[in-house]
């Protein structure tokens, strides 16, 4: 039996996990939404993921945090970040140097 990819979002706007979340479980995929970083290492130590989505702006742990971490839990993991900021500085570049494999920019399509 195949099993479904699964993917974490990690991100504080609820919205954005909600909409990110039935597009990507309706195209098959399996989803886990955590609504910032302690909760998304939480779900990483749990189960095992195959591509983290997370948020670079979040408040208290923020996304270049939360990669470092689930880099830490599962190196083998791809990982994506997402940003409203439209140059690839600051955290961005902080998150690439961190082992960040893509950058996603918001708005998303």
């Amino acid at each position: 039996m195949d099993e479904k990819t699964s993917i974490l979002i990690v991100d504080d706007d609820p919205n954005l996990r909600d909409t990110l979340s039935d597009i990507l479980e309706e195209k098959g995929y399996r989803v886990v939404a955590a609504p910032n970083g302690p909760a998304a290492i939480q779900e990483v130590k749990g189960q095992q993921f195959n591509i983290a989505l997370i948020d670079i702006v979040m408040p208290g742990v923020n996304g270049v945090e939360t990669l470092r971490e689930i880099k830490a839990a599962a190196p083998q993991m791809t990982t994506v970040v997402i940003t409203g900021q439209s140059a690839v500085e600051g955290l961005v570049s902080e998150a690439l140097e961190a082992g960040a494999d893509g950058v996603l920019h918001k708005p998303l399509d």
